[in-house]
């Protein structure tokens, strides 16, 4: 079994570390969290049973593949590492409200909804895009008049219509429609926004830029974040 010493020991957790907290700093663009201990779990055992030397058990832990294992703890109360905290709470509401709203909606609410398709899926009893989406594929085959290629097409726009992106809506833009969103957002400048804020809101967009490719484009210039965020 290959042995480790103690400057190779030394180099791969400095490597370790380095990487782990230059990556956090990176990450975030904050300043940096103010470490309270740093342990690094690594297997070991005597080298010999009359020996008191111990080395590291590279069987156990890998060190090329898996890396060392470090457990790093900090103080959450002190005052430097609550500054440095502070943006990360996420404030806003939450995505995931949108469900309750855009599963309700009727099927005529997609782009790609004719008045033919919209009545053909009432018949059949798809009258929601939360009823089209958990259909299954030998009821919505079932539905008549309308080509089986385009009932599919439909429901994966209503099945990305729920899709939630798991992001935080912030107060600012709850006034704003959807398109006010999109159309203003390409002249924001990221220099004013942290790391997390500015990418908070490039996923909002991308999320939002779904909505637009799968409703009608008129209830995208109507509906605003409040609206569709409401409980």
């Amino acid at each position: 079994m290959p042995r480790v010493d103690l400057e190779d020991m030394v180099h791969l957790v400095h490597g370790e570390l380095t990487s782990a907290l230059a990556s956090t700093s990176t990450f975030y663009d904050a300043p940096m969290v103010e470490i309270s201990s740093i342990k690094v779990r690594m297997g070991q055992h005597p080298e010999s049973a009359n020996s008191h030397n111990l080395n590291l058990d590279t069987k156990r832990y890998p060190l090329a593949k898996d890396g060392w294992q470090l457990e790093v703890t900090y103080d959450a109360k002190s005052k430097k590492n609550r500054n440095s905290l502070k943006q990360f709470k996420q404030t806003g509401i939450p995505s995931i409200n949108a469900y309750n709203y855009l599963s309700k909606l009727p099927v005529r609410y997609l782009k790609l909804a004719t008045n033919k398709i919209q009545l053909a899926l009432t018949r059949s009893g798809f009258k929601t895009l939360g009823e089209l989406t958990e259909a299954k594929p030998a009821d919505l085959s079932q539905v008549t008049a309308v080509p089986f290629s385009n009932l599919r097409i439909l429901q994966a726009a209503a099945r990305l219509s729920l899709s939630d992106p798991n992001v935080f809506i912030p107060e600012p833009i709850l006034q704003q429609s959807l398109s006010q969103f999109l159309d203003s957002f390409p002249k924001l400048n990221d220099a004013d926004y942290n790391y997390y804020s500015w990418n908070n809101l490039e996923v909002i967009f991308e999320w939002i830029q779904q909505l637009e490719l799968c409703l009608d484009s008129t209830f995208i210039k109507m509906l605003t974040f409040e609206k569709l965020l409401e409980e």
